[in-house]
């Protein structure tokens, strides 16, 4: 698993939102551990707060928890909640976009009839 950073908006931001996508997408699956504050700043090259500012966010939002002596990791309840907060920000991405309402549901339309079939 691999964060970029692109130096587009804060980079505490950035690592959040790579690892709510990750999680999301089950990429990164429920207590599987994350690197240590330290390890993943020492990889990434930037300030150990600030990995440690992305994952307290990370927490307080519940995708990760801290085990005192033992690492951070993804919470056991990866709930739906977070499923849909991802595909409401893609259909927030998609009507900035300019699609149409219509098209967008004509669009899944299609892919419920695929499934079905």
């Amino acid at each position: 698993m691999a964060i970029y950073l692109n130096g587009k908006g804060a980079v505490y931001q950035q690592i959040v939102d790579y690892y709510k996508r990750y999680i999301s997408l089950s990429i990164i699956k429920p207590m599987e551990k994350l690197p240590s504050c330290r390890a993943l700043a020492s990889e990434l090259g930037i300030n150990p707060n600030t990995v440690e500012r992305a994952y307290s966010i990370l927490e307080k939002e519940k995708y990760i928890t801290t085990i005192p002596k033992k690492g951070v990791y993804v919470c056991y309840e990866v709930n739906n909640q977070i499923d849909e907060n991802h595909i409401l920000d893609q259909l927030h991405d998609i009507k900035k976009s300019g699609i149409s309402k219509e098209r967008v549901l004509e669009l899944v339309e299609q892919i419920f009839k695929k499934e079905e079939n």
